[in-house]
């Protein structure tokens, strides 16, 4: 990942993914501090019950893991089964509420009515335990033919 700073300057640094996962986005979180995402490259859409596998690590500008955790893609939850790269990091420090959410895009099997599902949906987390706060906030849904 490279940093642009404000003096022009930038800084290049190797994150830690798994093996089989692409990087997916970033956001600074406090000073010293990013929060990143990565997604499973290969994953096996075999039917509606597959699902990727991916992960929010909080990490040191240096590259140095503080904590990471999994998103919950299964069935029950976002029901991600494929990554399409369309995902943003939103971090917010504020005192009463502070948070890290990941929105995504996503796209469902075609369902029993026939349609195509697709949509964006949110989780939201802690900024310092990577606690799940908010597991499955939809944030938009249409179906299509």
């Amino acid at each position: 990942m490279t940093t642009f700073n404000i003096d022009d300057t930038q800084n290049t640094v190797e994150l830690p993914i798994e093996e089989d996962h692409d990087f997916g986005t970033a956001v600074a979180g406090d000073p010293g501090e990013i929060y990143y995402v990565t997604f499973q490259i290969n994953p096996v859409p075999d039917n509606k019950r597959s699902i990727i596998d991916a992960f929010i690590y909080r990490s040191t500008v240096a590259g140095t893991t503080i904590s990471k955790e999994a998103l919950l893609t299964d069935a029950y939850n976002c029901n991600i089964y494929e990554y399409f790269g369309h995902s943003h990091l939103v971090y917010n420090p504020d005192l009463n509420q502070p948070f890290v959410a990941v929105h995504l895009a996503r796209t469902m099997t075609r369902s029993g009515d026939g349609l195509n599902h697709q949509g964006s949906w949110m989780q939201f987390f802690d900024p310092t335990t990577l606690e799940v706060t908010r597991p499955d906030w939809v944030s938009s849904s249409y179906d299509y033919a």
